[in-house]
């Protein structure tokens, strides 16, 4: 009897966890909310639309979609992967097309990187960034304004919908008299993404913001800013390079063996170690021997080629200054 009422109390456990989980950016059935991340949410429209403000959950708590919105609990989490280190130590995912080196341990670092165009970041690929084509998906899918790198112009609209991995309509592209009329529509049914190209009646253009086809013209149509120039607030592949040691350390402020760059011929195979005197933060280059590569996990050198200097990165930052 005791193990008969031990086995229904832990059913019942992993049918309320089970219940809990859900994809990012899927509107639930129990709170009407749609999780964006580990720890943010938005509402949802009547038509199971993520739409408007996103909030944030306390500080140590998870966005879910169990009845309870926010939950200290990690388990009931429903954005698996998002902004944590993958089995393998290796990268953090923190949004659609960035990620962070996490150098051996549970914690992402300061070292952040940049998919590539069309490329989204996918916590169980070991080359970190990958296309749906391929069978990735990103782990911390975009948020209703678009993801960052990624052109629908380029790519079927089912694609696009397994990269954004949210319900409802999306802005097709900036050409005036063309894509500006067309959004596609994304929608999920039983865990698989599909997308469909509509085009707006008359002489109307879809707005990104309502969502809905008007007689006014979108100011990225006016513009003529492209889709891939959205910008993400993270993972920037603009600004000044780190070009020594020395402030390569200053900016990290840790000891220990680092990173140089991405470059699979030079800076993949060089490694940074930094050291403090009397506060100070000092660093020396070493280039690691023969045709190996500094692995960051391990901080040693190996023979095996490494993630960060795959073509599939479009670069590398040390807080928001470019590695070489």
């Amino acid at each position: 009897f005791k193990m008969l009422r031990f086995l229904i109390f832990l059913g019942l456990g992993l049918a309320l966890i089970l219940g809990a989980l859900s994809d990012c950016n899927v509107c639930s059935s129990v709170t009407n909310v749609a999780c964006v991340s580990n720890t943010s949410f938005q509402f949802c429209s009547t038509d199971l639309v993520p739409t408007g403000s996103i909030y944030t959950c306390p500080t140590g708590y998870y966005c879910t979609a169990n009845s309870v919105i926010c939950e200290a609990n990690a388990a009931f989490r429903s954005c698996v992967g998002c902004g944590l280190c993958n089995t393998d130590s290796i990268f953090a995912c923190l949004s659609a097309n960035t990620f962070a080196l996490c150098l051996g341990t549970t914690t992402p670092s300061q070292i952040v990187g940049s998919c590539g165009t069309n490329y989204v970041c996918d916590w169980s690929n070991p080359e970190i960034c990958g296309t749906v084509a391929t069978g990735s998906q990103a782990t911390c899918p975009g948020t209703s304004d678009g993801i960052p790198g990624v052109d629908p112009t380029t790519m079927t609209p089912t694609e696009f919908c397994n990269i954004v991995q949210q319900n409802g309509r999306f802005p097709y592209g900036v050409d005036l008299t063309t894509t500006c009329r067309q959004y596609i529509y994304c929608h999920v049914n039983a865990g698989v993404w599909s997308g469909a190209l509509y085009d707006c009646p008359g002489q109307t253009y879809f707005n990104s913001t309502a969502r809905l086809c008007g007689t006014g013209v979108p100011p990225r149509c006016s513009t003529g800013y492209p889709t891939s120039c959205w910008s993400s607030g993270s993972g920037s592949c603009s600004g000044t390079t780190i070009t020594n040691a020395n402030e390569y350390c200053r900016s990290l402020g840790t000891a220990g063996r680092y990173p140089y760059g991405g470059l699979t011929a030079t800076t993949c195979k060089q490694y940074v170690t930094c050291y403090s005197v009397d506060g100070v933060f000092y660093g020396n280059i070493y280039s690691c021997p023969a045709s190996t590569y500094f692995d960051s996990t391990t901080q040693l050198c190996t023979t095996k080629t490494q993630a960060r200097c795959s073509d599939t990165v479009q670069c590398l930052t040390l807080n928001d200054r470019l590695l070489p």
